[in-house]
This record gives structure tokens, sequence and C-alpha cells, in this order.
């Protein structure tokens, strides 16, 4: 009796571990196709066992679509696709030519709401195939309100000269869905082509430094500074320059301190996505976890004239500075602690920063790219990665 009851608590145990392997899994997916962390795209190209039309000579072999378009970084794809040309575009068709002519072909697109009509005219020469890529242009003043992951369809359509008529050759429409506009990727990985690419100097569209709200932070800075003048990399009064802005810095700090906005402690989920208020948001709902205290800071510094850094480590981040343009020399201030119950002075908290950034320093991380320093000028300059602006709404 009592084996038979083992082997049953036994059985029960393994068929409980299993049924929770295959929840859990099912959740791992869900998390997936919500968040759009892990492929950047569907996973292969799909082959068109025929084509539509009645061409016999032209013919679309393939076409490759994203099951997520990450709508913040759709104007930045060819670059962050660079190494993964078919993710470039929204969609792209391969397209074979086995006559003896050349061919006249054109490919229209559309995200109905969200974009314009994209037509895009190409040539296949004989016996050859084309790629051929396309991307509408998004109607910015349509996403105001995507605040969630949200289906749309694509709708696609192929054409191609036969003798004096354009004949639909491959017509289609296929689901796809958009993120929010405040959802933030910090990698998108491709397991099946062994392909991570860090997208952390994106950060820089939630850098935005001509909000009216900044604007009146900055007035309200100047209130706090010495002199009251705020003036970025200019020598206002002193002669060290470390001095100069580090005092406009610790203006905008206690200006930012009067928000009187609440620390919520999240942590960064650098394995993917996660959404980010805007700094005029953060103001808006008075309430920020540390990133979007680090972006509200940043665009403050930035509006001032002083090139800002971000520097993220593994689940948290916090800001620094160059403390004169162009220069090698950097401060690090701990950005939570200006909401923090007390009002932590400034000094508490550059001393904290610069020893969070020597600690993560030391440890090498900097150098293994566990932890990152994003130079907000610099991938403004070099990247063209610009701000978020809510004048397209």
């Amino acid at each position: 009796m009592v084996k038979k009851y083992v082997l049953t608590a036994v059985i029960t145990f393994i068929l409980s571990f299993f049924l929770f392997l295959f929840i859990y899994q099912n959740y791992l997916k869900d998390q997936d196709e919500t968040e759009g962390l892990v492929e950047p795209g569907a996973s292969e190209a799909t082959l068109v066992e025929e084509s539509q039309g009645i061409s016999r000579d032209i013919r679309v072999v393939s076409y490759y679509y994203p099951k997520i378009i990450y709508t913040q970084y759709l104007k930045y794809y060819e670059e962050i696709f660079e190494v993964d040309p078919w993710n470039q575009n929204i969609f792209t068709i391969l397209v074979e030519n086995t006559g003896d002519d050349f061919r006249t072909l054109s490919l229209e697109a559309e995200l109905p709401e969200y974009s314009y009509e994209a037509s895009e005219t190409f040539y296949v020469a004989p016996g050859t195939s084309e790629t051929v890529g396309i991307t509408p242009e998004i109607i910015y003043s349509s996403l105001d309100n995507l605040r969630e992951l949200t289906p749309t369809p694509l709708k696609v359509k192929v054409k191609t000269e036969e003798g004096d008529r354009d004949m639909t050759l491959f017509e289609d429409t296929f689901s796809i869905q958009l993120t929010s506009i405040n959802t933030a990727i910090f990698q998108l990985k491709n397991e099946k082509k062994a392909l991570t690419i860090d997208l952390s100097p994106y950060l820089g569209i939630w850098v935005t430094p001509n909000f009216d709200e900044i604007q009146g932070i900055l007035r309200s800075a100047a209130d706090f500074h010495p002199y009251q003048a705020i003036g970025g990399y200019q020598m206002l009064h002193g002669t060290n320059r470390v001095e100069v802005v580090r005092e406009q810095v610790k203006a905008v700090y206690r200006a930012l301190q009067e928000l009187g906005i609440v620390y919520i402690s999240s942590p960064i989920s650098f394995g993917g996505g996660q959404k980010i208020k805007f700094p005029r948001e953060v103001i808006e709902t008075q309430s920020a976890n540390c990133i979007e205290g680090v972006c509200l800071m940043a665009s403050v510094l930035e509006a001032i004239g002083i090139e800002p850094l971000i520097v993220l480590t593994r689940q948290h981040a916090f800001i620094g500075w160059k403390t004169w343009r162009n220069s090698a020399q950097c401060e690090f201030l701990e950005t939570s602690y200006m909401w923090s119950s007390g009002k932590i002075d400034f000094e508490d908290a550059l001393r904290k920063g610069t020893e969070e950034f020597n600690d993560e320093k030391a440890r090498g991380n900097f150098e293994s790219g566990k932890s990152k320093v994003i130079d907000i000028r610099r991938i403004r300059d070099e990247k063209g990665i610009t701000p978020f602006s809510f004048d397209y709404f």
C-alpha cells in the first residue's frame, strides 16, 4: 500500500513539473509576442509557390515582413539592420525574371490609418532576380494614441506591365503589430542568425530638449544659480571651467527637486523592451523611474548646451556630463537622489554617481559591454538620432 502511494506521488509530481514547464514556456512566448523582444521580424522569408498574376516569365519568389514594427525606430531601420538587410524595410520581396526582356514592376505598400501609400518602381533584367524593399512613410499624427502594442494590416501589391496594361502579379494583406510610441528597445536578438543588435544609443530619442516644459525648468534653474545665469560652456564667472559647469548642473538638480516628482524604483529591462515616459509626461504624471529621471535631466542639460551622458548599468541608470565642450573629463550624478525622501544634497548625489561610475569601471563592465555610456551629442552627430517631437501631433 505504501509503495502504491509513493508511486502515485511520484507520478503526480512528474506530471505537475511538466505542466509547469508547459505553462512557463507559453508565458515566455506570450511575453515575446507582447513585447516583441526576440525576433526583429519573421524568422525566414516566405516562399511563393505560384504568382497570382498571369505573367509566365516574371514571378515573386519569396517575401518577408516583420511581425512587429518598432515605431520609434522605423526611420533608423536601414542603419539598425545594416547586417540583416531583409529587416531594413517593412516589406521585402525577391522577384525573378526568366524571360528574354527587361521587365518594369512596381511594389506598393500601406499601413491603413498609420502611413501614406508607398510605391517603388524597379526593373528586373532577363535571367536575373531582384530583391526590393519598401517602407511606407508614417503619418506621425496618427501615433498620438498608440500607447499599447497595436495590430494593424499591411497591404501589399506587386504590379507588372503586360503589353499596354498593368497586371497584378502579387497582392495580399498581412497582420503586423506596432509598438507604442513610448516603447524603448535596448537590444534585439535573432537566435537563428546568432545576431544581437544594441539599440541603447537610441535612448537619445527620449532626450527632448525642445519641449516647452524643459524651457520652464531652465528658467527655474536660473533662480537657483548663484549668478542667476545659465549659459552652458561659457565662462560667465570665475576661472575654473569644471566649477562653472558644475554650478549650473547643481542649479538644474535643485530645480528638478522642486518639482516634487515621486521616484519609482523599477529595474531596466535590458533583455528587450521597456515603456519609458517622455520628459513632459514625467512632469505631467509627477513620477519617474531611474531611466525616465535620467532622460529628463539629460534633456535639461542638452537644452542648456551642456553635453549629457547616460550611464547604463545592468539594472540601473544615472547621468553624467562633460565638464567642458569636447572634453574627455566627465562628472557623474546619482539622479534618483533628486526625488528621494529628505531632499538629498547635490554634493551627496555627485559623490554617489562618481562612486557608481568608478565601481563599474573597476569591474571592467564598460570594457566588456555589460555597462554603457551613451554620449548624447555623439549619437546625434554620428548616428543622426534626433529627439522625439510631439509637434507631430
